[in-house]
């Protein structure tokens, strides 16, 4: 999950964590990452959650970059394949192309912050 948070990114972490029981307790990470891509320049911002299960672990991440542009141009620069699957208000998700996991477009004024989301398991 820390992976694909951060890929194309420099970034900067603070993970909190069990020292005495990690195997047994949920650890979490705060991602600060600065892109520069075709795609996107600039912050953006990120969390991990992972906790053990009885054959490995479970987690999420969720991260949260702001775009200049609108949201309705932002729908063209998600992955191949990505689709609009509901209406939460004035908020769009997308399930991404990919399996890439899901997308909330929020429109903000004349910009719109994208908030990515996945989960794994292993």
């Amino acid at each position: 999950l820390g992976q694909i948070l951060t890929n194309g990114t420099k970034y900067s972490v603070k993970s909190l964590w069990n020292d005495q029981a990690a195997d047994k307790h949920a650890i979490q990470a705060f991602v600060g990452m600065d892109y520069a891509s075709e795609r996107y320049s600039g912050p953006a911002a990120g969390i991990v959650f992972a906790s053990p299960t009885a054959t490995g672990c479970e987690g999420a991440m969720v991260r949260v970059a702001p775009f200049a542009s609108p949201c309705a141009d932002i729908a063209s620069i998600l992955p191949q394949g990505s689709k609009i699957t509901d209406h939460l208000g004035q908020v769009e998700v997308y399930e991404l192309g990919g399996n890439a996991g899901e997308a909330l477009l929020l429109p903000t004024g004349k910009s719109c912050v994208v908030i990515s989301l996945a989960s794994a398991a292993k």
